[in-house]
Order: structure tokens, then sequence, then C-alpha cells
């Protein structure tokens, strides 16, 4: 899908819900951003505003960078950890390209805390969507990057790990981390999103703040010509 132009702010410690049908531009907005994808314009800055508070802002249509690696957590509709890892090589890898003093017992703490501690060894290739899922789950959180990127992270989760993952939101939201995720759960979206940012056809359509119901009846009104009452 194409993107842009786009130009939008997105503060610390808040998080950012971007809802849309399949080919609305969500997955390439996440692959621009992380550097999956190379844009032809646009730019990307992190600057500190007066209550220095870090934010980033993206303005597709005129420069070509990406959020620095060292402050952004993934998770890809897609796994990215490669296939004949196992979940706690994934973590040390991690650690060691970003150079940070995670231990060992750093490591399997986070891989409990995502209920992989059972598979903790086993390669990618073996593992159930929803393991995988678990694993990219507590690859993505490790290092408490200042930007989290969540590609439909509901995906093949279970109930338990759902109510889990809403709980790690919730507390990088409260350690000052800046979220962007996408759902096609809308009542996930009303219940975690500060901001939800609607888009079609690769722009923002609107952006309304959270309220119960919400976002679904905005998603009628703007996709499917329903009321938005």
């Amino acid at each position: 899908a194409g993107l842009g132009p786009i130009t939008y702010s997105f503060i610390k410690g808040r998080v950012y819900a971007i809802v849309g049908p399949n080919g609305a531009g969500k997955s390439t907005l996440f692959n621009l951003l992380s550097g999956i994808t190379t844009p032809s314009s646009g730019h990307i800055a992190i600057a500190e505003d007066s209550e220095n508070d870090a934010y980033l802002a993206r303005d597709v249509h005129s420069v070509q960078h990406r959020i620095p690696l060292h402050m952004l957590g993934f998770l890809s509709e897609q796994s990215l950890i490669a296939r004949n890892f196992t979940p706690r090589q994934a973590l040390a890898f991690d650690t060691a390209m970003r150079a940070t003093s995670a231990t060992a017992d750093d490591i399997q703490r986070q891989l409990e805390s995502f209920n992989c501690a059972s598979f903790a060894d086993t390669p990618m290739w073996a593992l159930s969507q929803g393991m995988a899922k678990r694993a990219d789950l507590a690859l993505t959180f490790f290092s408490q990057p200042q930007f989290l990127i969540l590609d439909e992270p509901l995906n093949a989760l279970d109930t338990q790990t759902t109510i889990e993952l809403r709980h790690h939101i919730q507390r990088a939201r409260r350690n000052g981390q800046t979220l962007l995720l996408s759902s096609h759960v809308l009542s996930f979206v009303d219940e975690l999103a500060d901001e939800i940012i609607f888009l079609s056809n690769g722009t923002i359509a609107t952006v309304a703040a959270p309220a119960e119901g919400k976002a679904e009846s905005i998603y009628r009104r703007l996709y499917m010509g329903g009321s938005s009452a």
C-alpha cells in the first residue's frame, strides 16, 4: 500500500492505535518507521518538547530516516526471529546487538514474564504460532525501548496472553515509553489507546480519543458507510 503524506507527533508515555481495513497503510507505516522498508521521501525527528517529553514526528512525504534501532522494539505480523534461534538465543543476541547489560537471569525473567520458559530452548521453527508470538513479544519488550511498535499483536494469542499483554502495554506507558499498535480488535483499542488514528488509502482519515464503543462506530462510518451514532 502507498503511504502519505502523513505528518504526526507521538508523545512520550502514550499509546497510539493505528486503525483501518486491510490495505489502509498500517503495516506500511510501521515498516517505514522501523526501517524494514526504505521510504522514497519522509522524515523522522526525535525531539524534546517544553515538558521534556520525547516525541516522534514523521512526515512520510518529505525525508528518509527510521527510528534509531537502539530506541525501537518492533513486533511485526511475521516473526523477525531467525527460525533456527531459540527464544533464549534471540534475547541473548538482542542483548549483544544493543550492547546492554542484561544478564542471563534478566533473560530468564523476561521469558518467564511472557510464559516462554517451557520452550525457551526450542527452535522457533518447532513452536506453535501462539508460542512464537509470545517469544516475539518477549523480545520486543525486552530492552524497554523508547518506542514500541506492535503490528497486530493479538494475532495467535490465547486469552491469558492477551490479558498479560494488556498489562505489559500499561506498564510500558507508565514507564514513559511510546507505543504504536494496530489491531482489528476494536474493544482492545478503545481500552488501551490514548489516541486512535484512522488510516484510509495511506493517509489519516481522522483522529479520535478513545471511548467505549467509539472506535467501532467511527470505523463503521469511515469504512462501512454506517452511522457513527
